[in-house]
């Protein structure tokens, strides 16, 4: 219940060829949010990590939910409740991602955003989550995110820059 991922489907044609598969012509919807694309899964080997690829497009990305979960409660139970996990735990998983979107419409709580492009790039020591433009209210603006795991904790930056908004 509340505000953690809910429904989802995928459909797609598949495409596997050796240790890669492609979802092409792929229709996603999670949580209501409706996009077209591509991705690509390609399994780890000796030599490189699993990786995911790929391009969404969305008419309308609302990410109001998420966000509402980022705020303090007093409901949240450690240590099942992803609120608690530690950040640089974001780099320990199996898997190399490296995912662009576009959007129509960008809504971010109070904020829409049109036209807006992006992307979420993630390795081991890096996550960068990227907005490279956006049309707010007859104005751009685009920023980044950007954390770094350095032993023994981890740095970040925010980037943002507005033009006419």
């Amino acid at each position: 219940p509340g505000s953690t991922l809910g429904p989802f489907s995928l459909e797609a044609d598949i495409n596997a060829i050796g240790n890669t598969i492609d979802l092409l012509d792929m229709e996603l919807v999670l949580d209501g949010n409706e996009a077209e694309g591509v991705l690509t899964l390609a399994a780890a080997t000796a030599d490189r990590r699993a990786a995911l690829q790929g391009t969404l497009d969305f008419e309308r990305l609302d990410l109001s939910t998420y966000l509402a979960s980022l705020r303090p409660t007093s409901s949240a139970q450690m240590p099942t409740d992803w609120r608690f996990a530690n950040l640089p735990d974001l780099f320990s998983g199996p898997l190399d991602v490296d995912v662009r979107f576009a959007s129509r419409e960008l809504v971010l709580g109070p904020l829409e955003l049109q036209q807006s492009a992006g992307s979420i790039i993630l390795t081991p020591d890096r996550l960068v989550m990227a907005l490279g433009q956006a049309i707010a209210y007859e104005g751009s603006v685009r920023g980044s995110l950007t954390m770094v795991r350095q032993a023994p904790g981890m740095t970040s930056a925010l980037d943002l820059s507005a033009d006419a908004v």
